[in-house]
């Protein structure tokens, strides 16, 4: 997780800033855009050994200058377990579940160049699983993400970004037995294309 912090910070160290140019960013990209993105992550909590792996895509555009709003599937896989104490005593429960999910997703350039790129990103919307997830939750949920990733144009319009990503998934019933939300934390990787 270290590594893909020092990853991204390195990368915004060269990503060159247009104000530092002494230029205003006041031109909208041009196109459409479609964001691809792997993510792996872990949960937080102890009695959550869950590992959810997520692929994306999402297809959008520029609204202002420095920000873009997408419209994004997710297809999710999860495995692990997760641990119930409704009956007095933990027991494990399997979360292995699979699901899919629609959501907005809305991109921030903190810093961008021609080659480089420096990106803030959350996104919310909605995830069902085929079966309740995590144990004793519900089969549909509210998903929201957040995180930062840095760029590096590999060709022509494509580049490839590398980053660090938060997941809530709870079902909105407040803090209850009836809402065993699940908090994780992982690197992401993507490709980003505009046409």
């Amino acid at each position: 997780m270290k590594i893909v912090i020092v990853v991204a910070l390195s990368f915004a160290a060269l990503a060159e800033p247009l104000h530092a140019q002494g230029q205003t960013n006041t031109e909208i990209p041009e196109g459409n855009h479609q964001v691809f993105d792997f993510d792996y992550l872990e949960g937080l909590k102890a009695d959550r050994s869950i590992r959810s792996y997520h692929v994306s895509g999402a297809f959008g555009g520029y609204i202002t200058p420095d920000f873009a709003l997408y419209g994004q599937l997710t297809m999710a896989k999860n495995t692990g377990y997760s641990t119930g104490w409704h009956t007095g005593a933990p027991i494990n429960h399997r979360a292995s579940t699979q699901g899919v999910g629609l959501s907005i997703l809305a991109r921030f350039d903190l810093a961008r160049s021609e080659d480089f790129n420096l990106t803030a990103n959350a996104s919310a919307g909605v995830i069902y699983f085929n079966k309740p997830f995590p144990a004793f939750g519900t089969r549909l949920n509210a998903m929201l993400k957040t995180g930062i990733s840095a760029g590096y144009r590999i060709a022509g319009d494509w580049h490839a970004e590398l980053g660090i990503k938060y997941m809530h998934i709870s079902n909105a019933k407040g803090r209850s037995l009836n809402n065993p939300a699940l908090d994780s934390l992982g690197p992401t990787i993507a490709l980003t294309r505009q046409f």
